[in-house]
């Protein structure tokens, strides 16, 4: 009953997203948070494992980074982006109902438990965490909680406490990990009981295996994301939620759920004790928010509110039941919540403050036995009318293919798009990252402000402009062009290599260079002035311009080159000072060997006989010896072969690959497995075996015999 009563009060309030005439209206998860994950649904319903993904920067590592959250089961379902709203829909349903069902097993009624499930699922927190990708782990938490409060009656649920563990340890939010370890050991910790919270524990983070091993081997070679603090002036969001960019990521709870969980109650010394620690956690919080940034494996601040505030939910349930039972001290903590809901105004929300302060005055007065359910009706409509600010829907028509994409897709793989950090109406605003006068066609990728910083919440998501959904979706934003084909060769990605953004920055003055080297032939550059197109122009949006831009070939065969020390020796040598053109013609590789520069002019160009995720397959012939260079990242994991043999690899110009070539035609094989794949997948299959094994042995054992 209480999991088809939130299901019906979960589809109520997401409804036009459910039945696909609206979406979430917001640009960083359309254009940054979906994509990796519609690739990893895509790769793994395809029949391949989530290895590679050449939607961002030269191609970056899918499943072995965390933030892609590529290895959760349950996201290989969305394989449109519809898809993915109703499996994010599906979390929230899931994190209530494990929220209700934590209530009711601490001896709450079904009705509250059922509202403070709904309570759950309506913050702006869970908004937040489903459209920065954090949703699946965070949904698993209040199950954390169910299991470990249930151990000591019933042995199997240590069994389903590794699993609920395992589905966290998968999702790639390390932190929401922490949390839940934490939450089981201080709600499951008896002195007849701790053998199988530690066997459960151990097993449900084993299975994490599959990510996290892979994730350590490439800690070194990705370049992250860092998160920052939420500034003391947001902290009023906890009860008032607010409009616009600025209140993103919502740390909205709302005012009921807040105030009921910490309504005093006849407890026992444990659960008054676990409620002390959440108040000094929430204090603790409150304390470091504004204060400088941590690196986003951390997680961030919001995130760790969210965790708290589905444990308060729990104990809200208590709280509920004391309203409609009409004790005194319930109706006087409804009376602080309208006062505290009556912020709303001070935020300038008259909406937000009219119905809080009438809802839940009226709460108040109707709260007895007889007007239970409508108490309990008029606290949560507050939270529930507060969705049109803490997840804004817009029409799904934005996410139809735009006119950009399609007038790329006529273009061969791979295909890459050089976008500016930010587009400027060039008629009324300064005009940045233009062609500049006497350079020839170059134009300046850094003149303008990079604000491609993470914010808080999503490690790596690229932070677009205050534009509107269908324009960052219409200008091919952020990662979003990986949907129709195209990658995004300037890129935020977290696990782009260390090298890009120096690369990027090394060639700012020379932008045309870095295109041409690296075979990206799309660029977004100022419209022509004219009524006439400017040469390559492909399609026109306002005053910018989607151009072909000349480019060498993604796959070439180099008979000059040279050799340097190191990675920034080798971008300072591809890409000289102002007033200095790098040779074009000769590859620069990192190592020790000897230079050749008494090769071809012009690079040779490969056939490409395949180009997927993980995959290339070229066709290369040279008179000389030669390298045959490929314009992919330069990432631990890629293997080449040369005609059926193993080959080893340098790196070349910094962020590509390049294998030594003798004279005579060659078939040269790219694959990429990420490194520790097999070891985490080991690890993470004897996590399920031991899951297994709890359950035949939870089967074996009462409570009484153990």
């Amino acid at each position: 009953m209480i999991a088809l009563a939130l299901a019906a009060a979960v589809l109520a309030v997401q409804a036009r997203v459910v039945v696909g005439t609206s979406t979430w209206d917001d640009p960083r998860f359309h254009a940054d948070v979906a994509p990796p994950r519609l690739a990893a649904a895509d790769a793994v319903q395809h029949g391949a494992w989530p290895g590679w993904w050449d939607g961002s920067s030269l191609g970056v590592p899918l499943a072995a980074e965390p933030s892609h959250g590529a290895t959760s089961p349950l996201m290989w379902l969305a394989t449109s982006p519809h898809a993915l709203e109703l499996v994010l829909v599906a979390h929230l349903w899931w994190a209530a109902l494990g929220v209700a069902l934590w209530a009711r097993r601490r001896g709450a009624s079904v009705r509250a438990a059922a509202i403070a499930g709904v309570l759950a699922a309506a913050t702006g927190i869970a908004a937040s965490a489903a459209l920065r990708g954090a949703l699946p782990a965070l949904a698993q938490l209040p199950w954390v909680g169910w299991a470990a409060c249930g151990l000591a009656e019933r042995r199997r649920d240590a069994a389903l406490l590794a699993v609920f563990v395992g589905a966290i340890a998968v999702a790639g939010e390390l932190a929401v990990v922490v949390d839940a370890v934490v939450l089981a050991i201080a709600v499951g910790a008896r002195r007849d009981t701790w053998r199988w919270l530690v066997a459960a524990l151990a097993a449900g983070l084993a299975v994490g295996g599959a990510l996290w091993i892979p994730a350590a081997y490439e800690l070194a070679s990705t370049a992250g994301a860092r998160v920052e603090a939420i500034p003391f002036a947001r902290w009023l969001e906890l009860v008032a939620p607010a409009h616009g960019s600025d209140a993103w990521p919502s740390v909205f709870v709302g005012a009921p759920l807040l105030v009921l969980g910490a309504l005093p109650s006849r407890e026992d010394r444990v659960r008054a004790g676990a409620r002390v620690a959440c108040t000094c956690a929430y204090t603790l919080l409150a304390l470091v928010a504004g204060r400088g940034g941590w690196p986003a494996w951390l997680g961030a601040p919001e995130l760790h509110v969210g965790a708290l505030a589905l444990v308060i939910a729990g104990s809200a349930a208590h709280g509920l039941d004391a309203l409609a039972a009409g004790e005194r001290r319930a109706r006087l903590a409804i009376a602080v919540t309208a006062a505290l809901a009556a912020l709303a105004f001070v935020r300038g929300d008259v909406v937000d403050g009219a119905v809080g302060v009438a809802c839940l005055a009226a709460a108040a007065a109707l709260a007895s036995r007889a007007h239970g359910w409508l108490a309990l009706a008029l606290v949560v409509a507050p939270v529930v009318v507060a969705q049109r600010v803490v997840a804004p829907v817009v029409s799904a028509d934005v996410l139809d293919e735009p006119e950009w994409a399609r007038a790329a897709s006529a273009l061969p793989e791979p295909r890459r798009l050089y976008r500016p950090p930010q587009l400027f109406d060039l008629d009324s605003a300064p005009l940045r990252g233009a062609a500049r006068p006497g350079t020839a066609g170059a134009f300046d990728l850094d003149s303008a402000p990079h604000r491609g910083a993470a914010r808080p919440g999503t490690a790596g998501a690229f932070e677009h402009p205050s534009i509107t959904l269908a324009d960052a979706l219409a200008t091919l934003a952020g990662a979003s062009p990986a949907r129709w084909g195209v990658a995004a060769a300037r890129s935020d990605d977290p696990a782009r290599s260390p090298a890009h953004d120096a690369t990027w920055f090394a060639a700012g003055h020379e932008g045309d260079a870095l295109l041409d080297r690296f075979g990206i032939s799309l660029a977004i550059l100022p419209a022509s002035r004219t009524e006439r197109a400017r040469p390559g122009e492909l399609a026109r949006a306002g005053t910018w311009s989607l151009v072909r831009v000349p480019a060498a070939p993604p796959a070439a065969v180099y008979s000059d080159w040279e050799f340097v020390a190191d990675v920034p020796a080798a971008i300072a040598r591809a890409f000289p000072s102002v007033g200095a053109r790098g040779g074009r013609e000769r590859v620069v590789l990192v190592g020790q060997g000897v230079a050749n520069e008494e090769g071809l002019a012009l690079p040779r160009p490969c056939t490409i006989e395949r180009w997927d995720a993980g995959a290339i397959d070229l066709a290369c012939s040279t008179q000389l010896p030669a390298y045959a260079v490929v314009s992919s990242s330069a990432a631990p994991g890629w293997t080449a072969t040369v005609d059926d043999r193993d080959a080893p690899w340098l790196v070349a110009d910094a962020l590509r690959r390049a294998v030594a070539l003798p004279p005579g035609a060659h078939h040269v094989a790219w694959r990429y497995a990420a490194p520790g794949r097999t070891g985490g997948l080991a690890l993470a299959a004897a996590g399920v075996l031991g899951i297994a094994a709890l359950f035949a042995l939870a089967r074996r054992h009462s409570p009484a015999q153990t």
